[in-house]
């Protein structure tokens, strides 16, 4: 079974997501950022800037002009599913549930200096 099969918040992780995609001009981010993602055959919509820490105490997080921005996939159904499961992007298909802040259900590991 896979933690997407009991996540409490089903499709969260793909309805509101930072990619690593680099940063974009702040002025003309969405339609560059809508331009890389057809470029590299993606169906993310870009949804607004990405914030450094707690979104909703910080302002955008800009890096000499830049952005960085959270994208929504457009095939999530609304019951949190892929709604073209077969011919999902390669990115999809790798992503491994539980692997970083991405998904809904992950546990920051402690490390030793918290202890």
């Amino acid at each position: 079974m896979s933690a997407c099969d009991t996540c409490s918040s089903p499709g969260a992780c793909c309805k509101d997501f930072a990619l690593n995609v680099g940063l974009f001009d702040k002025d003309s981010w969405k339609d560059d950022a809508a331009k890389k993602m057809v470029h590299h055959k993606l169906p993310f919509i870009p949804l607004r800037l990405a914030v450094e820490g707690n979104e909703t105490a910080g302002g955008p997080s800009e890096i000499d002009g830049r952005v960085s921005i959270r994208f929504s996939c457009p095939l999530v159904t609304p019951e949190g599913l892929c709604g073209d499961y077969e011919n999902r992007p390669q990115l999809c298909k790798d992503y491994q549930p539980l692997s970083d802040r991405l998904c809904a259900m992950y546990v920051e590991p402690v490390t030793e200096d918290q202890l």
